[in-house]
């Protein structure tokens, strides 16, 4: 899987044109797992490679707009 090396924001993954479907749940639910969270900072989540923490609900929703597009590998994202 490629790191998330880049990647400054949820929405920035789901624009990736080179990602497929899989491949950017894969980058988001790693995004969004305890293990990214940021020490006394539980709404925080901070993978490595990406710049700066994120906000969990920011994550989650990108999720959410990944599973309305349905399992279309390579699909392109509305923008917001």
């Amino acid at each position: 899987m490629r790191p998330a090396i880049g990647f400054g924001d949820p929405l920035d993954v789901l624009k990736d044109p080179h990602l497929t479907t899989q491949q950017k749940r894969e980058i988001l639910c790693s995004w969004a797992s305890d293990a990214s969270a940021v020490q006394d900072e539980p709404r925080l989540r901070w993978l490595l490679g990406t710049p700066e923490p994120v906000r969990l609900d920011e994550i989650r929703a990108a999720i959410a707009r990944l599973d309305q597009l349905g399992d279309l590998d390579g699909a392109d994202v509305p923008r917001a």
